[in-house]
This record gives structure tokens, C-alpha cells and sequence, in this order.
């Protein structure tokens, strides 16, 4: 596959990989979450998991919004 270099690109490249990561971000939890519920619902330590992930997420989103990241391939 080709490097592109065009702003409108990278974009693009970037959405579709947060989606893919938000997506498996999703369904692990909402999995995990399932286990949790079955296996100890008096302790919810999934809560861990996804605010652990989730500040990753939000850290990705924060760097991309401030062009800390142009070296990145989204590939």
C-alpha cells in the first residue's frame, strides 16, 4: 500500500483506525463485562479495564486534535 501524505488522508486513515479501536474497545468490554457480571458481581473490576483503555482512546484523540502525531501510520 502506498504512503500518503495528504491532510484529507490522514484523516481519513486516522477515523477508520479510531473506529476500528473504539469498536474492539466496545465489544471487549461490553464481554468483559458479561464475565464480571457472571463470575463476581459484587466486585466490578471491569470498571479498571475500561477506564484504563478509555484514557488511552481519549489520549489518542487529544494528540491527533493537536498534530502531535503526523508520524504516525494509521495503517
Amino acid at each position: 500500500m502506498e504512503r500518503t501524505d495528504s491532510k484529507t488522508d490522514l484523516r481519513r486513515l486516522f477515523k477508520r483506525s479510531f473506529l476500528r479501536q473504539f469498536s474492539t474497545f466496545l465489544v471487549t468490554c461490553l464481554f468483559l463485562t458479561a464475565v464480571n457480571y457472571f463470575t463476581s458481581p459484587g466486585c466490578w473490576w471491569v470498571r479498571w479495564v475500561a477506564l484504563g483503555w478509555g484514557l488511552q482512546l481519549l489520549l489518542l484523540i487529544v494528540r491527533r486534535l493537536l498534530d502531535c502525531d503526523e508520524e504516525h501510520d494509521y495503517r
